[in-house]
């Protein structure tokens, strides 16, 4: 499971929000027709006119982490609920995953695309508009071997250092929560995890999903029970899109609630991302790290 891609490309995404570079999708591939449900209702012309103007859903996701889409055709959690969708609307599904953040958003209007799955940031609130969120990401952090460091009120005390990467949205979430340990940005999770490794630093942040990972590279070391920020991803559309907008957020919510996000969840085979609760909204995005 790639790892260091989903951290550098939720920070990614605040450049995206100024100014977004073209670039060629990862791969673009479409899903087989789905069948029809007697069951659920049609959508009306306007949502069709949102979510499908082309007579496809065009389902637009980035190179990470994998477990949201990866490979050829692409499969993964973004997938699943996307696929639902379209036989919701009965239209086929593309999929196109995009290398950058930047690259995503710009393809908004060139080539284009309907429905992405972004994490709910300053920077991409400010570009489209969300559903209710439909996953969560937590994360925590992992301590060094030998460290008696067993909460986030131990971690926060004077002559502790926490490397964490620079630019990340988390890494903004841990400086506002830290009073009084010193916080390392560093460049590249490798950065951080070898000065874990090497008693430079006495914690190093990160998602929850990645920690199996993060300890194989900083043997001895072990990870808090408290979570320090809780990362939010979400379905979106481009802004101006209110019918295609309000139908996809109560999909959204008949998602989680027919348990369709935990099976893919399940089905993608990641631990310790988690179904957002019913009826939430969108949250406040957290700040941006500063570069």
């Amino acid at each position: 499971m790639r790892r260091f891609s989903f951290i550098v490309g939720l920070a990614a995404i605040a450049l995206a929000a100024a100014a977004c570079a073209s670039s060629s999708p990862h791969t673009a591939t479409p899903a087989a027709t789905p069948t029809s449900s007697t069951t659920t209702p049609a959508a009306s012309p306007a949502v069709l006119a949102d979510l499908a103007p082309t007579g496809k859903l065009r389902l637009a996701v980035w190179v990470g982490p994998e477990f949201l889409a990866h490979g050829n055709p692409p499969a993964g959690i973004a997938v699943d609920l996307a696929t639902k969708l379209a036989s919701r609307l009965g239209v086929p599904l593309v999929t196109t995953i995009y290398d950058t953040p930047p690259a995503l958003l710009a393809a908004a209007q060139s080539p284009g695309w309907d429905v992405a799955v972004l994490p709910i940031l300053a920077a991409t609130s400010s570009a489209v508009d969300f559903a209710a969120p439909v996953i969560l990401i937590p994360h925590t952090l992992l301590v060094r071997n030998g460290s008696s460091i067993s909460t986030m009120a131990q971690a926060d005390q004077p002559g502790v250092t926490i490397a964490s990467l620079a630019r990340g949205p988390h890494t903004a979430a841990l400086a506002s929560r830290l009073k009084k340990a010193k916080l390392v940005p560093v460049a590249s999770d490798t950065a951080g995890l070898a000065m874990l490794k090497t008693g430079q630093v006495d914690a190093f942040g990160d998602g929850r999903f990645a920690m199996s990972e993060d300890m194989a590279q900083a043997p001895g070391s072990h990870v808090l029970t408290e979570d320090f920020f809780t990362g939010h991803a979400g379905l979106a559309v481009t802004k101006g899109h209110a019918a295609g907008l309000a139908y996809l957020t109560e999909f959204a919510e008949e998602l989680k609630a027919s348990g369709a996000v935990q099976q893919a969840i399940t089905a993608a085979g990641v631990s310790d991302v988690s179904v957002a609760p019913p009826g939430s909204s969108v949250p406040t995005p957290p700040p941006t790290a500063a570069p």
